[in-house]
């Protein structure tokens, strides 16, 4: 805990020592919890709780001096009540887990022909690397930017953490492109580029990414995401495809592809999921039919596989969505569908609906399924609610709860959430940390 009350105070400390700069950032803290009461105690245990403590303190400090440096620190802690195994006394201890993800001087994204990063960064161009190095970019271009990086790679696949590891290197080369001005409405970007990562001088991974978007029409755009591994072995580590396209004024195809590995899956699986993670592939496949002023109704198909164990999933859906049911400030969605999902056919209808004002925002979704297994038919309820409340532009609050339950287990799950904001320039709200866990 005294490591989160340290990372909280920094940006004060900071800001007071930045006169004349443009000084913004945020800190939060927040409380996740978790309960599984379980019917039977077969594994020894009838219940299997988790407790997280986090805090995370950001802070940019740019146009110090002439020459535009700026100066970014992204320090997080999260303090894991049932984290760390005792052997000796066969029970969970808690553990904490403090990372600096981000602490580095440079000029970036200024348009100096020449631009630098010094310390810990983190490098969208090249997928998401971190590195505890130096990178060097030149702009070629209003448009085109060339850059290299290397040195120490502070991520760990382990625990997921950004750390000091001393035998880890990293080292690339990135391409950029994206054009500052539309082109008779159409708007797209390139991202290219080359990553290998080394352990004990061994390579530990080398990979390909790309990032290409394009968009020639209002609701008409394809979107492409990959990382090509070359070492250890030659595969699609993570693959994506979105192609959105406007057919008419009332009509708007899609289709979404996507691969992901092990570990992407597990970020994606249901809060119920029991199945092992495992490498996964899915399309599907949608179509929206506007029914009038922010309504519209919406058949769905998808088909996944997992390749640990040959599963597959199929399913349909027909989904009817009002943008501004009733109020301008009012949006409802009901659906129902069919299902074959890996060891069950299912049979599932849910609604959600949402409201917000200039100080509040409320959104809830509630489903009911009917699971029938080899050996037992289940009928899972799952409720979600969240809430934010805006006091003022400096200081907001969010809490979510999640409940689920079937006749073998109830889940329960809350997160509360306490933002501050301050500085001199207006911050669009950001995710802290990885995304919801979604439903494959």
């Amino acid at each position: 805990m005294r490591r989160i009350v340290c990372a909280l105070s920094l940006p004060f400390l900071l800001e007071s020592q930045a006169h004349g700069s443009e000084v913004f950032g945020r800190f939060s803290a927040g409380v996740f919890t978790s309960t599984e009461t379980f019917t039977s105690n077969a594994d020894g245990v009838s219940e299997n709780d988790a407790q997280n403590f986090t805090g995370r303190a950001y802070l940019r400090v740019a146009d110090i001096g002439t020459d535009h440096t700026e100066f970014v620190g992204d320090l997080r802690d999260n303090y894991d009540l049932f984290g760390a195994l005792n052997a000796t006394q066969s029970q969970l201890a808690p553990s904490n887990g403090f990372q600096s993800r981000q602490l580095y001087v440079g000029n970036f994204p200024s348009k100096s022909k020449f631009n630098y990063e010094v310390g810990r960064f983190g490098l969208s161009e090249t997928g998401g690397t971190y590195t505890d190095g130096v990178a060097l970019q030149r702009r070629q271009s209003d448009s085109t930017r060339v850059g290299v990086f290397g040195g120490l790679n502070p991520f760990s696949y382990k625990d997921q953490l950004i750390e000091y590891q001393p035998n880890a290197t990293d080292w690339g080369a990135y391409y950029a492109y994206a054009p500052n001005d539309s082109l008779q409405g159409r708007n797209y970007f390139i991202n290219a580029a080359f990553v290998e990562q080394q352990y004990n001088q061994d390579i530990d991974r080398q990979y390909f990414y790309e990032n290409f978007y394009y968009q020639w029409g209002p609701k008409s755009r394809l979107m492409l995401l990959s990382y090509l591994d070359f070492a250890p072995t030659v595969k699609v580590q993570t693959a994506s495809m979105n192609w959105d396209q406007q057919t008419s004024l009332k009509q708007v195809g899609h289709l979404h592809l996507l691969a992901v590995d092990t570990v992407t899956y597990l970020r994606l699986a249901s809060i119920r999921s029991t199945l092992p993670s495992s490498a996964y592939e899915q399309a599907q496949v949608y179509w929206d039919f506007s029914q009038g002023r922010g309504s519209l109704l919406q058949p769905m198909l998808t088909y996944g596989h997992r390749e640990l164990d040959q599963l597959s999933k199929t399913e349909g859906q027909l989904r009817y969505v009002m943008n501004d049911f009733a109020d301008i400030r009012f949006d409802a969605n009901f659906y129902g569908g069919l299902r074959n999902n890996f060891v069950s056919n299912d049979i599932f209808v849910g609604g959600g609906a949402g409201f917000y004002s200039s100080k509040w925002e409320y959104s809830a979704d509630l489903q009911y399924a009917q699971e029938a297994y080899a050996t037992q038919t289940l009928h899972p309820i799952t409720v979600t609610a969240n809430a934010t409340f805006v006091q003022n532009r400096e200081l907001f609050y969010t809490a979510s709860v999640e409940v689920a339950q079937d006749e073998n287990v109830t889940i329960f799950a809350s997160f509360l959430k306490l933002t501050y904001r301050f500085g001199s320039k207006e911050l669009a709200p950001l995710r802290d940390g990885a995304p919801p866990r979604g439903s494959l």
